[in-house]
């Protein structure tokens, strides 16, 4: 017989069931034949089984990381429109490098259209022969936010760009594949 674990407050599930409607008193019965966790704890799972197929196929390994050059010329910047990491990474580098250039493409961070647009800036600046290194950067944000930089197709188009690209994603706790 397989254990059973409770499940956490709030959890979201779908249950296998029988709907049983008593009219007289007005109560309503389930029976249950199968619960499961829905949601994020889903997600999660489904990420975890992606990150060890993309580990297995050597697309984290260390010898696939390309030495960041030590004063860029030129950084390719993708981020938020207007976005407050965009700012951040900009003041930073000119603190530390006041020469300095930024190829900036803003992009949605977050939604349907994240994938898409993020995907297409990181193509257009890998192409650019002037641009040194590549930022990819996001403030924080629930998990749900972050899922776009989790994305097998970006993962799998930045793994293969020639340019080094660094990911700046989210805080310190969180840890999207793209990272």
């Amino acid at each position: 017989m397989e254990s059973v674990q409770p499940l956490p407050q709030n959890a979201r599930v779908v249950m296998n069931s029988k709907v049983s409607w008593y009219a007289k008193n007005g109560s309503l019965s389930f029976s249950v034949k199968e619960i499961r966790q829905v949601g994020v704890g889903e997600l999660l799972a489904r990420l975890e089984a992606l990150k060890q197929v993309l580990a297995a196929e050597g697309l984290f390994a260390p010898d696939r990381k390309r030495t960041l050059p030590l004063l860029p010329r030129v950084v390719g910047l993708i981020c938020g429109r207007n976005s407050a990491a965009e700012k951040d990474v900009i003041e930073n580098a000119k603190r530390r490098w006041p020469a300095v250039e930024f190829d900036i493409r803003e992009v949605a961070v977050q939604g349907a259209a994240a994938v898409t647009e993020v995907s297409q800036a990181l193509r257009e600046l890998d192409a650019q022969p002037n641009v040194d290194v590549i930022i990819i950067t996001r403030g924080g944000g629930s998990f749900e936010d972050l899922l776009p930089f989790s994305d097998e197709g970006l993962v799998r188009l930045a793994a293969n760009c020639a340019t080094p690209i660094v990911s700046a994603i989210g805080h310190e706790q969180d840890a999207p594949l793209l990272d």
